[in-house]
């Protein structure tokens, strides 16, 4: 209960980053009442100096009021935002397929660049979220193929790829979730309220097994030196802004000891496909190896086709 507390806190401290934060993420989410319900709110925060400045325990009490019909947990705090996205901290529930995209990215970050460092390993690039230089050589190919993979599913080209059964990529709403939430991730470091920069880590891949919502993904986690970093491992979660984590059901993350999970969709990384028989149980998978014309199971068995974008992801069709 302590720990979940603790992972609470984290994660509600960004929503009162500031009211532009909460009037766009309502917006955004299609909000738009709630929206300008927050805006006379952010206005009424940003006035405070008249009558005594709010400090930044007294705003969230302020933001927490206004959000009071989300209902409360045993520990009196709101166990996820009534302005979320996917409404429910324990569901997993995805209609735009987005929140499993951002999570695979997490998941694929977490692998391939070692690392949850987004301001300097991502930047948006003619409205879509792209890898720096950096972020590249911090992959062992140069090119970051998974995380690659799934930055290309902005492209209105990948509204054909479904996540799961009968659940589309919308590439204009993972556009904007990306690069809303990278802004709110820079804007957050450079906070005069809230930290969000986090100690010095590198991931190692442990394994996979089935989580909440689909495949958890346990990583080790160890400071660049080698040492543990197993007190510090809940400050790695405002590293995840940038996937959305106040409002993403299906990062679900999670810390033991020195280890972290998170739980993304099948399919999305390498090496995460189960079976439905002889076929793969994955709508869509991403794969170096070529598995076209293999058999897969999504509404039916079907075999899997190079998609026309990437040449590493394959569709089920």
């Amino acid at each position: 209960m302590e720990a979940n507390a603790r992972r609470q806190a984290s994660v509600r401290e960004h929503h009162f980053i500031g009211g532009e934060f909460l009037v766009g993420n309502a917006m955004m989410n299609g909000l738009e009442p709630w929206g300008a319900a927050l805006g006379i709110l952010a206005v009424a925060l940003a006035c405070g100096e008249a009558e005594g400045e709010l400090t930044p325990g007294a705003e969230a009490v302020a933001i927490d009021s206004a959000a009071g019909a989300a209902g409360e947990d045993e520990l009196g705090q709101t166990s996820q935002p009534w302005w979320s996205y996917s409404w429910n901290e324990s569901s997993c529930s995805d209609p735009t397929g987005t929140d499993s995209v951002l999570a695979a990215l997490a998941v694929a970050t977490a692998r391939e660049l070692r690392r949850w460092q987004p301001e300097d390993d991502f930047r948006e690039y003619f409205g879509s979220l792209v890898l720096t230089s950096t972020g590249k050589a911090r992959c062992a190919d140069g090119k970051c193929m998974n995380t690659q993979a799934l930055l290309d599913l902005q492209k209105d080209v990948a509204r054909s790829v479904e996540v799961r059964p009968g659940v589309y990529v919308s590439p204009s709403t993972l556009r904007l979730r990306l690069t809303w939430n990278h802004d709110q991730q820079r804007d957050c470091l450079d906070s005069f309220f809230y930290n969000c920069r986090t100690p010095a880590h590198e991931f190692k891949f442990l394994g996979a097994e089935p989580g909440p919502c689909d495949m958890n993904y346990w990583f080790e986690v160890r400071k660049p030196d080698g040492s543990p970093l197993s007190s510090s491992l809940d400050a790695l979660e405002r590293a995840l802004i940038w996937v959305d984590v106040e409002d993403n059901s299906y990062l679900k993350f999670q810390s033991d000891g020195v280890t972290i999970a998170i739980d993304p969709t099948l399919g999305l990384n390498e090496g995460s496909t189960t079976t439905a028989g002889s076929c793969s149980a994955a709508c869509t998978r991403v794969s170096s190896a070529n598995i076209a014309g293999q058999c897969c199971s999504c509404n039916g068995s079907k075999r899997y086709v190079r998609s026309s974008w990437s040449a590493v992801t394959y569709l089920c069709k």
